[in-house]
């Protein structure tokens, strides 16, 4: 709050408040009238909470166009073995197909995902964490003896070289199906050649990606 002058008897005041997602909002209001200095909050409270919601909307009803898309796919003829990174809540609703493999990315802190009922399943539990990047914070830094190691990249490894030819589809998930899955996906794509959707792996853990592009590669699918 700050005096910005005077009208007339009375001393005018700026006040300003914003809110930053995506956008802002600014207003000065006069501080003889705190009642519509409130107003004006709730207005922008209840615009931002509008907001949020509208977002949150959207995100769900991509993650549910975004799985529809991958079960569609699942049981499409494949030229070529396939693979997607999937959120927890995405994999635990795929159809039990023969023809998929799965392997589970939980927290270290959170229960096993609800995917029984895959023939291959490799369950693996690791943090989310860039630990090879220079600027870590030091909050991420707490996380890295729980991070991913080269054991869990020799157990995907083996695990991919076990299938068997009649595995069509390799579906990959992690907590959220951003980070910790799409490197696994993306490392799968640049070993194996497995057919994948790049533009949503543009968030794969770096760190994830170069641990297992440095284990020893099994014979590439044909």
């Amino acid at each position: 709050m700050f005096v910005s002058g005077s009208f007339g008897n009375q001393k005018v005041v700026a006040y300003s408040y914003s809110y930053s997602y995506s956008y802002s909002y600014s207003w000065d209001v006069e501080a003889t009238s705190v009642s519509r200095f409130c107003l004006r909050l709730s207005q922008v409270v209840k615009a931002a909470v509008q907001h949020l919601f509208l977002c949150a909307r959207t995100q769900n009803d991509r993650m549910k166009t975004r799985l529809k898309d991958v079960i569609a796919n699942l049981y499409k003829p494949s030229l070529g073995r396939q693979a997607f990174a999937l959120s927890r809540a995405d994999a635990e609703q795929l159809p039990r197909l023969p023809t998929v493999a799965v392997i589970s990315i939980t927290a270290p802190e959170r229960p096993p995902a609800a995917v029984e009922g895959f023939e291959h399943l490799l369950r693996l539990s690791f943090a989310d964490v860039d630990f090879l990047n220079p600027d870590i914070s030091a909050r991420a830094k707490e996380k890295i003896p729980a991070a991913f190691t080269v054991a869990h990249a020799d157990q995907i490894r083996s695990f991919i070289a076990q299938l068997p030819d009649s595995i069509t589809s390799v579906a990959v998930h992690c907590e959220g199906g951003f980070s910790r899955s799409c490197a696994v996906v993306l490392a799968l794509h640049k070993l194996h050649g497995y057919r994948v959707d790049l533009e949503k792996l543009e968030k794969a853990n770096p760190s994830i990606v170069h641990v297992l592009m440095q284990s020893p590669t099994s014979k590439k699918k044909k």
